[in-house]
């Protein structure tokens, strides 16, 4: 007992320091001295590296959140021109996205401002070596493969500054980098290769120019990250490797023999690659609950995942009905009672009240009902029954109709009760949506960016787990 009043005492201090150190942000000016800013910001991300993940937090953390998350966000911050600014600012933004995790901490458009501080962070710091901005750096790089918040950047539409980043890693690195650097950028590299719809030539045309036979001798810590990112992708690369070959007229001896290996091999590995993707794009990728997430499964050897579908709410598109993570404290949002699932069970006319975010939260009352929940990459909703309620996780066990099955946060999906509809009454063709599709027809699943390994990374855990 004593103990939990403490860490609420200890969860009430961070909160109140949050806020005053958001409103100073707040209250900074373009006048401002670049000491005031340096001074206010690391106040800030000083009390932000004491904060865990909100996702399950009271409502008051979040709130508690919103002035900095607000602030930093800001031209005056974000687009400042000096580089200890702009570095410690990244810094804070990098903690934000590591709070937030695994949803997006703010809109498109701003998070592709945030990925393009980052990368102008990591060129100017990495290469330092030593100090605190360079340290702020390599964070940076570790989250962005560790927290996989790289798999966002991916669903932002940069891909150029993904190939970029690329090409920066095999610029960059070089032995008097520690290992871990290698690691980080192997990591990051893999997981967008192995994250892609298709791997286009731009993103393989840095790769290939480090495994050339003479950057052996000219760049060899380059040499081993492409060869070491090769190995790992191997399987996903080959056809498009041998393609680029065949496009670009190549000598593949003046490569890597990984390089050799793979544009000469024939084997059922590569007519299993060949042939697979048509039955992806029938089947979908699997999944499994484990711990109450769903969790991506790897895929049979050869076959090319589609672009994953992000998760509703790190969409944040208002056309579908979502209301931003740190738009909080609107005493106008809609609220959806009890008498919502009464009126949508009882058959009344008219269409029940929509469920969004965290407006309204629902445990084991509603196991039985009939629901539909929002497929944004389908562009339509799924109907089916609430199985089961996790009391632990907070999530629901949700049956569809044609039997796929997802463990789902309710409190975080767009999604409806389902009132099912009398056999005489015809819907108009206006507000016509798909309730379901046919078994025959398998539809797109939609797979969540997941968190892997955050529990080594501190702060990452969520209360009392």
């Amino acid at each position: 007992m004593g103990a939990s009043a403490n860490a609420d005492v200890v969860l009430r201090e961070i909160e109140d320091e949050l806020i005053v150190a958001g409103t100073n942000l707040l209250k900074l000016r373009f006048s401002s001295s670049c000491d005031e800013v340096i001074a206010r910001l690391l106040r800030a991300e000083a009390i932000l590296k004491r904060v865990g993940q909100v996702k399950g937090s009271p409502m008051l953390m979040k709130k508690a959140l919103f002035p900095i998350m607000t602030a930093l966000i800001k031209d005056k911050l974000l687009k400042h021109r000096d580089e200890n600014v702009q570095v410690i600012v990244a810094s804070c933004l990098n903690q934000a996205t590591r709070i937030t995790a695994p949803q997006q901490p703010y809109m498109d458009d701003q998070m592709r401002d945030m990925f393009g501080l980052f990368m102008v962070v990591l060129r100017g710091q990495l290469s330092r070596l030593t100090g605190d901005n360079y340290d702020r750096a390599v964070k940076i790089l570790h989250f962005m493969g560790l927290g996989r918040t790289v798999l966002i950047m991916m669903d932002l539409d940069i891909d150029q500054m993904i190939v970029d980043m690329f090409q920066f890693f095999f610029d960059t690195i070089s032995p008097n980098y520690p290992p871990v650097i290698f690691q980080y950028m192997e990591d990051v590299m893999t997981l967008v290769i192995e994250e892609s719809d298709e791997v286009s030539l731009e993103l393989l045309t840095p790769l290939l120019d480090s495994v050339r036979m003479d950057n052996k001798n000219v760049s060899p810590v380059s040499w081993e990250l492409g060869k070491a990112v090769f190995e790992k992708c191997s399987t996903k690369l080959q056809p498009y490797l041998k393609e680029a070959v065949k496009k670009m007229n190549l000598e593949v001896s003046d490569y890597a023999e990984i390089v050799v290996s793979l544009c000469t091999t024939e084997n059922m590995l590569e007519e299993k690659t060949a042939s697979a993707p048509s039955e992806a794009e029938q089947a979908g990728p699997t999944s499994q609950v484990n711990d109450g997430e769903v969790v991506q499964l790897e895929m049979d050897i050869g076959v090319h995942r589609r672009r994953r579908a992000r998760k509703p709410n790190s969409l944040m598109r208002p056309e579908e009905g979502y209301e931003h993570i740190w738009r909080i404290g609107d005493e106008n949002s809609s609220k959806v009672s009890r008498d919502s699932a009464e009126e949508a069970n009882t058959g009344k006319r008219g269409r029940s009240k929509m469920n969004r975010g965290s407006n309204a939260e629902y445990e084991d009352e509603i196991v039985d009902a009939r629901v539909k929940v929002w497929w944004p990459m389908d562009k339509a909703f799924y109907t089916g029954t609430v199985e089961a309620f996790d009391p632990l996780s907070k999530k629901h066990k949700i049956v569809y109709d044609d039997d796929e099955e997802e463990v789902l946060n309710l409190s975080e999906e767009r999604w409806e009760f389902f009132k099912e509809r009398q056999p005489h009454r015809v819907q108009s063709a206006e507000n016509h949506a798909p309730e379901s599709l046919p078994r025959t027809r398998k539809r797109k699943r939609r797979e969540r960016l997941v968190r892997r390994g955050n529990d080594s990374l501190p702060h990452h855990r969520e209360g009392g787990k």
